[in-house]
């Protein structure tokens, strides 16, 4: 009542307004603060006008923060083999050592590859190159053109002239 200048004081700490670098006394100081007069909000993270605290998806990218990885990072959400990179940016999502772009399962640890394109791995299916004899009885699992070498020279029946 003193100050002319001075008419409100958020926080009651004694400190009008005007003069207060901190005006709702949350820590924050008003000019880092995206909520100066809300003591329980000071960070709006997507700029949605929903503080953080208040926003069940921070950063904005439709996925709550629940659900979401990397909920303060819009561009990223999942990260399926959890080494920390998102899989948006990670060359490898499911960490089998298979790049993603020659890993025909990007997302299953446990395959990489599909020989005969059927949609089971090699390492699930018994039949790899699918022709028909399984791997356990094929002399040459992935060649859908050979399965039986007779006389064991490394080279299939069909295509063995002896």
């Amino acid at each position: 009542p003193l100050d002319p200048n001075e008419d409100t004081d958020t926080d009651n700490d004694g400190t009008g307004d005007n003069a207060d670098d901190d005006d709702d006394g949350d820590g924050t100081p008003d000019g880092d603060d995206d909520f100066p007069l809300d003591p329980n909000e000071d960070t709006d993270t997507d700029n949605d006008g929903t503080g953080d605290n208040a926003d069940d998806d921070d950063d904005g990218d439709g996925t709550p923060d629940g659900d979401d990885d990397f909920p303060l990072d819009p561009n990223e959400d999942t990260d399926s083999d959890n080494d920390g990179t998102g899989d948006n940016a990670d060359d490898d999502d499911d960490g089998d050592g298979t790049p993603d772009s020659d890993d025909d399962f990007p997302l299953d640890p446990s395959e990489d590859t599909d020989t005969d394109n059927d949609g089971i791995g090699d390492n699930s299916d018994d039949d790899d190159d699918d022709d028909g004899t399984p791997d356990s009885d094929d002399d040459f699992p992935l060649d859908p053109t050979e399965d039986t070498d007779s006389d064991n020279d490394g080279i299939g029946d069909y295509a063995d002239e002896d």
